[in-house]
């Protein structure tokens, strides 16, 4: 966002110093200038959420579950200033985007009042007929309002010119330049530059330069349909008393976002430039026009084009790593290995984290490096990519394993598959130990039917050391399952301490029943 506002900054100030520049040309080509840099601010999130660099694929390699627990420490609750700038890019998202709703709730509204003036004004036909005169080849609806309004134009792909019930009894002079200043509206296409103006404003409604640049706009505009009137052969001073008229008679009233009116803004410094005979009033040109999209396009193309083209394939660099290991209850973990390995030639730089927890590897050189953490009690966590900067490293809880081995009897049937084992202990901790254990009994029917395997049970070890919830995970047998249960029901823990506070654990406890011939 932040690259995006100055950006958008320059276009404007160089919009901005462009149209001071031309002041001598006609408003026609100012207000281009204006329209140019506007909907180029529309185009620049797009181009510039583009990538300026790219590496190799065989250099990265980003694992998608590894990255959030090894980078997120707000999610294990430390207390590190990361959770707090982590929330401040969301905080300034919901402020943008609450504005920008706001405003696009704002043009919304204008476009149904629009809609609905339409809908409830009157059909008219003119004893004029100019549409001809501007070279516009359809005919173009005039209405008539019950409301005492000043004349306005609206509409993109239907637009339609809407005046004041009053206009039945105006003078011819004064009717004819009132259409014709409505119909260069329609033949300049303005109500798709205002729609452009408006949602940039939309988007960009925080930045201070994007309104005054929406102003300058509308004002290059009406002074450019100011021009088009009088080289239709308005006299200079007719056409300024008129305007003047007009914005005396009619009740001003907020003007629609979407409308466009002929004498709503800016009446001191058009009319100082219609009577004003050194104005250029040129129009410009198609062709004109034309040229300047194209060479537009021709910049945006370059600003994209010439930095892919530089580009080029870049191994990862870090230069040095370095970060701070946590543990789940927040608490810095110290003593931890960090080895930091290069794939492509088995090169490793090992060091170990200080009393707060912090390590760091430097001069680390080129090259596509893996980052991997070990500590006591705690599940190795391996890096793939390895980031800029100082990061934290969120370990998980370790791993431990629990089998009993009871013997019976008998002569072995079909074998089990032998599951995996494990107890999950956390934090930075003293694992659980088994203090009393009751070895369970072979069941007599099971043993007599040659049945054995392994019974897989997870349990919870709860803060006073009990088993609590056992659960069949797997078992060749119910009655196996049964004495499996029974027994390990009775086994009481030495619970698991998390930073010297009693925590609870789930374990998976593996009971191995074997026949012996």
């Amino acid at each position: 966002m932040l690259e995006v506002i100055w950006k958008s900054t320059l276009v404007l100030i160089a919009a901005g110093v462009a149209s001071m520049l031309l002041w001598r040309t006609s408003a026609a080509m100012r207000h281009m200038i204006w329209v140019l840099a506007l909907a180029s601010l529309l185009v620049l999130p797009v181009f510039n959420s583009m990538p300026t660099t790219w590496r190799e694929s065989k250099l990265v390699n980003v694992p998608a579950i590894q990255l959030p627990v090894a980078y997120t420490a707000a999610t294990a609750g430390v207390p590190r200033d990361s959770s707090l700038r982590s929330g401040v890019p969301m905080a300034a998202f919901s402020i943008w985007l609450t504005g920008a709703l706001i405003c696009l709730w704002r043009w919304n509204r204008g476009s149904a009042k629009v809609a609905r003036m339409r809908r409830n004004a009157d059909a008219w036909n003119p004893p004029l007929d100019l549409a001809a005169l501007l070279g516009l080849r359809n005919a173009i609806p005039v209405l008539v309002s019950h409301e005492e309004l000043i004349p306005l134009t609206a509409g993109i792909r239907h637009p339609f010119v809407l005046l004041p019930p009053s206009a039945r009894n105006w003078p011819e002079e004064r009717l004819r330049i009132v259409l014709l200043h409505e119909l260069a509206h329609i033949q300049r296409k303005d109500s798709l530059t205002q729609a452009i103006a408006e949602l940039a404003c939309c988007l960009y409604w925080f930045h201070p330069l994007v309104w005054p640049a929406g102003r300058r706009l509308r004002v290059e505009r009406e002074r450019a349909c100011d021009d088009l009137v009088l080289g239709a052969g308005t006299s200079a001073s007719d056409y300024a008393s008129h305007l003047l008229g007009l914005a005396r008679s009619l009740k001003p009233a907020e003007l629609p976002p979407v409308a466009m009116s002929m004498a709503a803004t800016h009446l001191e410094t058009r009319i100082s430039a219609i009577l004003n005979p050194r104005t250029n009033r040129r129009v410009v040109s198609r062709t004109a026009r034309l040229i300047a999209c194209v060479t537009a396009c021709l910049c945006v193309t370059a600003c994209l084009v010439v930095p892919l083209a530089a580009m080029r394939p870049q191994a990862v660099s870090v230069g040095e790593v370095s970060g701070t290991v946590y543990d789940p209850a927040g608490a810095r973990v110290p003593g931890a290995n960090i080895i930091a390995m290069r794939s492509d030639d088995g090169q490793k730089l090992a060091t170990t984290t200080d009393q707060e927890g912090k390590f760091s590897i430097r001069p680390l050189p080129e090259g596509p490096w893996q980052l991997r953490i070990e500590a006591r009690g705690f599940a190795p966590l391996t890096i793939e990519t390895i980031p800029s900067g100082h990061f934290d490293v969120l370990l998980k809880i370790g791993e431990m394993r629990e089998t009993v081995l009871v013997r019976g009897k008998g002569t072995p049937a079909i074998n089990a598959s032998l599951l995996p084992q494990r107890i999950r202990v956390g934090g930075n901790m003293i694992p659980a130990k088994l203090v009393s254990k009751v070895d369970p009994e072979y069941p007599e029917d099971a043993r007599s039917r040659g049945i054995h395997g392994e019974v897989a049970i997870r349990a919870v070890v709860s803060i006073q050391g009990a088993v609590l919830s056992p659960l069949i995970i797997s078992s060749p047998d119910t009655e196996l399952s049964e004495a499996a249960i029974k027994a390990v029901s009775q086994w009481r823990y030495q619970p698991s301490l998390l930073n010297g506070e009693p925590v609870e654990t789930v374990t998976t406890i593996t009971v191995n029943f074997e026949l012996e011939p």
